[in-house]
């Protein structure tokens, strides 16, 4: 019998992240699951309890690194491994072009994008290499990819920055048997495309890929053999 997986999904209460949560929970895994949101964790909890895995609700604000290091203590503490880190944090605002951006928006956009993917893998990753094995995935974008005006110049450069970790998270601990993948979607209808400044009709809404859509595809990468990497993926709906 295959053992079943442990699991943090970092971004858990909603889209991919909860996305994800199920999809895994179907497998039997045994998921932690960190957000702020305690109302919207404690559900998601519930959800991949009753479809047959296990779930730990971890409610914390990850911008703060110790927060992702208080959960790592606890992971190692229950359940002495980790098998799969899920980064689907992510943040935008409202005023993200360069006409209105202003210091403070800049601090919230790549602080929410990419200093705390970081502060969760260094927080990880100590474990992952200790047990030689461990496959992280983190959800990147397609602005990281094509330069457009629609995420802003902040949004963009935090997903692209992304690439960087993961690439040389590849480089750095392929000999510990630690694995990085990248997955840069395009559009999906979830609620952070509610922040956009311009409001989304329900036409173009219905185009966007579904968050389970992202959630196959990260559980594909982390039920793939240890010898077996994917560095990078694009997934985006077909009329993008």
């Amino acid at each position: 019998m295959s053992v079943r997986k442990i699991v943090w999904i970092a971004g858990a209460s909603s889209g991919v992240g909860e996305a994800t949560a199920l999809a895994f929970a179907r497998q039997g895994a045994t998921l932690i699951l960190s957000g702020r949101r305690k109302e919207r964790l404690e559900s998601v909890a519930k959800e991949v309890e009753r479809l047959g895995g296990r779930a730990h609700a971890c409610v914390g604000d990850l911008a703060d690194p110790k927060t992702s290091r208080d959960i790592v203590h606890f992971i190692e503490a229950s359940f002495e491994r980790l098998d799969v880190l899920v980064n689907c944090v992510g943040a935008n605002i409202k005023q993200r072009s360069w006409a209105e951006l202003d210091a403070s928006g800049v601090d919230e956009v790549i602080g929410g994008n990419l200093s705390v993917p970081f502060y969760c893998v260094t927080a990880a990753l100590p474990l992952m290499r200790s047990q030689r094995s461990g496959v992280m995935i983190h959800i990147s974008s397609i602005a990281a990819k094509r330069i457009g005006l629609v995420g802003g110049p902040a949004y963009s450069a935090a997903k692209h920055g992304l690439l960087g970790m993961s690439h040389t998270l590849n480089e750095a601990e392929k000999a510990n048997g630690v694995r990085s993948c990248v997955i840069c979607p395009g559009g999906i209808d979830t609620e952070f495309i509610d922040k956009r400044p311009v409001p989304v009709t329900a036409e173009e809404r219905a185009t966007l890929l579904r968050a389970s859509d992202v959630a196959d595809l990260i559980l594909y990468v982390a039920n793939l053999p240890p010898a077996v990497r994917v560095d990078e993926v694009t997934i985006t709906p077909l009329s993008q």
